[in-house]
Parts: structure tokens; C-alpha cells; sequence
């Protein structure tokens, strides 16, 4: 079999404003995590010993090595894995066990990390959340102009917004409307 190439939600976009800056990003497994009823403790002992890391509290994202894990709903998780390993989530089923599921997210969404001094200009027309006072490891899912969107803070005070695959170039083209719009 021929050895076949994923291609970038967003091809690869990339683009600067004063103050605000947007880039996709590549070479990340996403894994949806679950927990199976009854095994809440077996599930987080087995994800700390996987992942390096405590299952991280309601709206928010831990460090897990070089990639995170965010809560998304009770129960469930999105661990972020760099590397392009497309057998993450068979590794995490394994290290988990019957404690809970792992089911690989890559293909449905788009990712995109924005930054810069302007983002919370930015974000408010955008989100309906005021995300200028969350904590460094926030993390949520809301929508944006309609549109879903998992919305996480970094440490480094650069943001994700992690979007499905089926409207990421309307949401593509929304998040630059109104970074037009306000920064011009």
C-alpha cells in the first residue's frame, strides 16, 4: 500500500497583523479520551502512568510531556500528543484497559494557535466568553460565530482554537473578518 500523506486542514495558514498573529498547527495526534462507568480512579491512575500527568479539573489543560490533556466534559478528555504518531490512541486504549476508550480525533478538527498583544481585542468579538481574567491552563468549548470551537490558554499566553474539520474554513474566514475589523 502506498504511504499516504494527511492533509493540513487550514494548508498550512499562517498570517500576521500588528499586534495579533495566526498559524496552524501540524504533526499533533488529537485522542478522546473516555472514562467507563465505575472506573474513575483505575482510569486516572492508568492515564497518570501513560501520560505523566493528573487528569486535569473542569475547564482546564494539564502538561503531558510535550503535548497537554484538557477537560471536556465530565468524564472526558482530549489529550494533544505531538509527533504525528496516528497509533496514539491504540497505545492509550492499551495503557488504559477497560478502565476507558480511546478514540482517535486527528482528522475531524483544525488547529490554530494565535497570539500576540492583541488577542483579547480580538477574542471578545470573536468568543462569547470573557477570557481576559482565566487562569494559564484554562480551557472550554463554546462556539464562535456559531461555529464549535475548544478554546485553550497556554503558558506562554498564546491561545488554541481547536475547531471540527467540517466548517474550519468558515471559521477561518470569521476569526480573520473580525481581526480585520479590529485590528484593520
Amino acid at each position: 500500500m502506498d504511504k499516504l500523506t494527511p492533509l493540513s486542514v487550514f494548508e498550512n495558514y499562517s498570517r500576521d497583523w500588528d499586534g495579533f498573529s495566526i498559524a496552524e498547527i501540524t504533526g499533533v495526534e488529537l485522542v478522546s479520551l473516555s472514562v467507563a462507568g465505575g472506573h474513575e480512579k483505575e482510569f486516572a491512575k492508568a492515564m497518570k502512568t501513560a501520560l505523566g500527568c493528573a487528569l486535569p479539573a473542569p475547564g482546564t489543560v494539564v502538561p503531558a510531556g510535550e503535548g497537554l490533556v484538557m477537560w471536556t466534559a465530565p468524564g472526558q478528555y482530549l489529550a494533544m500528543i505531538p509527533g504525528g504518531n496516528d497509533r496514539a490512541d491504540e497505545e492509550l486504549a492499551a495503557a488504559i484497559g477497560a478502565t476507558g476508550y480511546a478514540v482517535l480525533q486527528s482528522d475531524g478538527w483544525g488547529i490554530l494557535q494565535i497570539s500576540g498583544d492583541k488577542i483579547f481585542d480580538v477574542l471578545e468579538r470573536f468568543v462569547p466568553l470573557n477570557l481576559r481574567n482565566c487562569a494559564d491552563n484554562f480551557a472550554a468549548r463554546t462556539s464562535a460565530h456559531h461555529m464549535a470551537v475548544i478554546c485553550v490558554r497556554l503558558l506562554d499566553g498564546a491561545w488554541l482554537l481547536l475547531t471540527p474539520r467540517t466548517s474550519a474554513a468558515g471559521f477561518l474566514e470569521s476569526l480573520e473578518h473580525v481581526t480585520d475589523n479590529v485590528i484593520g
